[in-house]
């Protein structure tokens, strides 16, 4: 689908769950899901940044996002 839509990133499909449960990824219950979390991985592997929403628009701003891609370069 990524390369279908001509997306600028990568997503990770997790039908299994496997990567929600390694990164401890919240379940709300009574919302019958998961709550967003978002990771950045840098070209090693290493988790670079780590936010796990407390809601559905807990969302980190872009500025944020890019500054910490900048930083990991570095």
């Amino acid at each position: 689908m990524w390369k279908i839509k001509d997306l600028p990133f990568i997503g990770l499909p997790d039908e299994k769950e496997k990567v929600a449960k390694l990164y401890n990824q919240r379940v709300i219950f009574e919302k019958r899901g998961r709550l967003p979390a978002l990771f950045l991985v840098d070209q090693s592997g290493a988790v670079a940044f780590a936010h796990y929403c407390s809601n559905m628009y807990d969302i980190p701003a872009n500025d944020k996002l890019l500054q910490t891609l900048i930083e990991s370069k570095s």
